[in-house]
């Protein structure tokens, strides 16, 4: 998966020269010392021409980068000063310094007459590799979530919304969204691979098995995941409809075979009480 990037639009004059969203960090504001051509050079090696014959840029004028945590990093190796315009006032960053934006911040730089707005922007995580959906259950209400399209959340006994793969990224960008708030996630990590996280707080139990909290486990097609106040079952897109125990203390999954019972704890299944997930 990339890296943080930036949505940025540049203008010289009054025109647009240059408008993307999600550019590769690190990116390189220069110019070419002999022809005087100005150039973003992205954090893939391509070059977004800007100007021509503008030699009032520094051949290395500014470059931006981004931490871990997304805060955006702007350096300022130009002579003619880059400047950052914050609540109508200019600041000067000084050739030679770097000046921290907190992550996802939109700022205005001015620059040798380019006027330039960016912002750090998190991750995307790969779609899930498998197309698991949970059916889930809250308060005796059924709910079903598409993994590859959206992470799950859980907090306070109900699905939390505002959580999303373009907004957060991979599974530990939703925890760091999520802070100390006590939850259970079910998301892809960074090669799109589905974990499910207990964060501090929540008891929960993966197919019976009491999970550690802060700590992601695996999960894939057939899985019960219990916690206080629900339980959910994972399936994968056009997988047999598969038969969920009906004891409370069970509820793991079965396929389905007329007349057996539960091979998790010999309930008896098939009868009216039973449910078919899938």
């Amino acid at each position: 998966m990339r890296g943080w990037s930036v949505s940025i639009t540049i203008q010289e004059a009054g025109r647009t020269v240059l408008s993307e969203l999600g550019l590769p960090l690190p990116a390189r504001l220069i110019r070419d010392g002999d022809s005087g051509a100005v150039a973003l050079i992205d954090g893939a090696g391509v070059a977004h021409p800007l100007a021509q014959n503008r030699f009032d840029v520094s051949r290395q004028h500014m470059t931006l980068s981004a931490e871990a945590d997304g805060t955006l990093l702007i350096a300022d190796q130009s002579t003619n000063g880059v400047f950052v315009s914050q609540q109508n006032t200019a600041r000067l960053i000084g050739k030679g310094n770097t000046m921290a934006i907190p992550a996802q911040l939109q700022v205005m730089l001015d620059t040798v007459g380019f006027d330039i707005r960016v912002q750090s922007q998190p991750p995307r995580a790969p779609r899930a590799n498998s197309n698991l959906h949970a059916e889930v259950r809250l308060a005796g209400k059924l709910h079903r979530v598409a993994l590859d399209r959206t992470p799950l959340v859980v907090a306070g006994g109900v699905l939390a919304g505002g959580y999303s793969y373009d907004r957060h990224g991979d599974l530990n960008g939703i925890l760091a969204a999520l802070g100390s708030r006590s939850a259970l996630v079910i998301a892809p990590d960074r090669s799109g691979n589905m974990h499910a996280v207990a964060t501090t707080g929540l008891a929960a139990r993966l197919n019976r098995r009491q999970i550690g909290q802060n700590q992601p486990e695996p999960v894939a097609h057939g899985v019960l995941l219990t916690f206080e106040g629900g339980h959910l079952h994972l399936m994968k897109a056009g997988a047999d409809r598969q038969l969920a125990c009906v004891n409370d203390t069970c509820l793991m999954l079965n396929d389905y075979k007329p007349g057996q019972n539960c091979v998790y704890c010999g309930t008896r299944l098939g009868d009216a009480h039973t449910r078919f997930i899938g």
